[in-house]
């Protein structure tokens, strides 16, 4: 959603922090949800390492979306999304 605090944020945050440190970097806004940001932040891990595998923690929750179900820890909740999960590597978490 375009707003005017949003530009303005944007154009501080650029003449503040990336031109001075000369950072080339996007700004995302992925949503207003955590499950909106674990799917951005997959969607670019998987984007800039060229790989498709992810690695996930046991015990962990990420939310509703399908990538998010993906690296969920619960096989119970991994089975919410009712299609096939590829590519995820779980490794153990107990604290």
């Amino acid at each position: 959603m375009h707003t005017a605090a949003k530009r303005e944020f944007i154009e501080v945050f650029v003449d503040s922090i990336l031109k001075p440190r000369g950072l080339s970097y996007k700004i995302q806004f992925p949503g207003p949800t955590g499950t909106n940001a674990n799917e951005a932040a997959l969607a670019l891990a998987r984007k800039y390492t060229g790989r498709s595998s992810v690695m996930a923690f046991t015990n962990a929750f990420h939310g509703m979306s399908l990538g998010s179900l993906a690296v969920s820890g619960s096989a119970s909740t991994r089975e919410l999304g009712g299609v096939a999960r590829h590519d995820v590597i779980r490794v153990p978490y107990d604290g």
